[in-house]
């Protein structure tokens, strides 16, 4: 099987946490358009920043995204995702560094 990288991005993900590399400028839009901000919602930009982890998002394909109509890929998520997942792996804890 041959896999490929494809440059998709569907929406904003948790892995934005662990890795948010920019100002607090671009979120100040954001925290003004959330009416409920800091009484019952909030995001604690200011500690995501200080986080600098390594991020990679493998999953499957989908559509519709938390929506009553959301659904996946069936090869992408059982098939495909699974072999990428498996490779991704075993070359993080190979013996042989590859550089």
């Amino acid at each position: 099987m041959q896999a490929k990288q494809i440059h998709y991005f569907n929406g904003i993900s948790d892995l934005s946490y662990v890795n948010y590399n920019g100002t607090d400028n671009g979120w100040q839009a954001y925290r003004n358009n959330i009416p409920v901000w800091g009484d019952v919602y909030s995001i604690p930009f200011e500690e995501m920043q200080t986080l600098q982890a390594p991020v990679i998002n493998i999953g499957p394909f989908g559509k519709d995204a938390h929506k009553l109509s959301e659904r996946i890929h069936k090869n992408s998520a059982f098939l495909y995702t699974p072999y990428v997942l498996k490779e991704v792996i075993s070359s993080l804890f190979s013996k042989e560094v590859n550089v």
